[in-house]
């Protein structure tokens, strides 16, 4: 990549930002309680990202010391926590999902990520995933495939 010169390490560490920011704007704008049924979907960006920013978000959400007057002024802007958005209006499109992606993939959200319907995660014979990591985990809101599928 010699375009980026001495700047490869600057690109690498922001190309997930640059496609991912567009998804903060339409969340914290309000577009997706003007239109709910719009569906934005982030791809070619990974997926570990993802579950940190919705913690976050959610944090920014309730208001802690560090974030009150923020969380203030964005009341009446959304309508539910950044995180419930996930899975309905906002989805990754994880076409090359590392392997740690996959193991963390119902912190994720398996209605988050879309994958090719056709792909089958293996688990490693014997083990099974820690508490809160399945199917009843609140990142794991269905069994069906995501509705960025259809």
């Amino acid at each position: 990549m010699e375009e980026y010169g001495d700047n490869t390490g600057v690109y690498l560490a922001e190309v997930v930002w640059w496609t991912a920011r567009p998804a903060w704007h339409l969340l914290f704008g309000g577009a997706f309680e003007r239109f709910p049924g719009l569906k934005f979907v982030v791809t070619e960006a990974a997926a570990y990202w993802a579950p940190d920013l919705m913690w976050k978000w959610d944090q920014y959400m309730g208001g802690g010391h560090t974030t009150k007057k923020l969380a203030a002024m964005l009341q009446g802007k959304i309508s539910k926590l950044p995180s419930d958005y996930f899975g309905t209006n906002i989805f990754i499109g994880a076409s090359t999902m590392s392997k740690e992606e996959i193991r963390r993939r119902y912190v994720i959200g398996t209605d988050v990520s879309c994958g090719a319907p056709t792909i089958r995660i293996p688990r490693a014979p014997g083990r099974t995933p820690p508490p809160n990591f399945g199917p009843t985990s609140p990142r794991c809101r269905s069994t069906t495939p995501p509705s960025c599928w259809v």
